[in-house]
């Protein structure tokens, strides 16, 4: 598993965090189905597979919950929640509105010289 980049809103690279790492990861086996709907997500199962410790891997489980992938019941543990298509239309749809407001927004500050330092 690569750790990866991400791009800080100065245009610059940083270094994923490990919580990124583990959010990222769990969210492409989530949405490969490779942890299906309902499964539970048990911390110890999780940290041997991302070969990582507890904290970011709660962490990333926590950022999965806010976006409506995963359930998290205090005492009990966490589970893969089952996303309907109505879910995921609505997903898109804001992502998409979103998206080409961040592009818009971007464009409008995209100067020469930006142009040169991308080329």
């Amino acid at each position: 598993m690569e750790r990866g980049f991400r791009l800080t809103p100065q245009g610059g690279a940083r270094q994923r965090t490990m919580a990124e790492t583990a959010a990222a990861e769990l969210h492409r086996m989530i949405m490969s189905g490779e942890l299906p709907a309902g499964t539970h997500l048990r911390l110890a199962d999780l940290t041997a597979a991302l070969d990582m410790s507890a904290m970011p891997v709660r962490e990333g489980l926590r950022r999965l919950e806010a976006l409506g992938l995963v359930e998290i019941i205090p005492h009990k543990g966490a589970w893969v929640r089952d996303v309907s298509l109505d879910d995921l239309l609505d997903t898109h749809q804001t992502r998409l509105a979103l998206e080409t407001l961040a592009i818009r927004s971007a464009a409008e500050r995209f100067t020469a010289q930006d142009a040169d330092r991308m080329a």
